[in-house]
């Protein structure tokens, strides 16, 4: 087993601002990333337990993180093909870091790729429920023994 090259969070939203901030409009920007999300693989149906639901959101979205040595495997699903884009989007960024990054680090990459500004009030709330989510589930796994 080789050791694998550390990829800072930061370094994370880089890539994916590589990835999308070329895409001058914001509307289009949004729907290629629900076209990414929907490319990716699907989720095991076994993702969508109450256990991992993200209360806050108004549509259906599951988030659940596992830990694979030290850092933390991320998986997601939502309902709304929109919620999908940013909540993959946002998992992405924490994928792979410890549970200790990915408490002390806060994602801008919505706002680095413009798309706070084009979401509803109760979509900014679901991606803070989201966000919530994976920062208890990076607490959890830092805790445990």
């Amino acid at each position: 087993m080789g050791s694998q090259k550390r990829v800072s969070i930061a370094d994370k939203e880089n890539v994916l601002f590589e990835k999308f901030g070329h895409i001058p409009d914001s509307q289009e920007r949004l729907s290629v990333v629900v076209d990414w999300a929907r490319r990716r693989p699907k989720p095991p149906p076994e993702l969508r337990t109450a256990n991992n639901r993200v209360m806050g959101c108004a549509s259906p979205v599951w988030i659940n993180a596992e830990l694979s040595g030290e850092r933390m495997n991320l998986m997601s699903d939502a309902e709304s093909p929109i919620v999908k884009g940013l909540v993959s989007l946002l998992c992405d960024v924490y994928d792979g870091a410890t549970p200790a990054e990915t408490l002390a680090v806060e994602s801008t990459i919505f706002e680095k790729l413009g798309l706070v500004r084009d979401l509803s009030t109760t979509r900014r709330n679901g991606l803070a429920a989201a966000r919530a989510r994976i920062r208890g589930l990076a607490s959890e796994l830092l805790t445990k023994p």
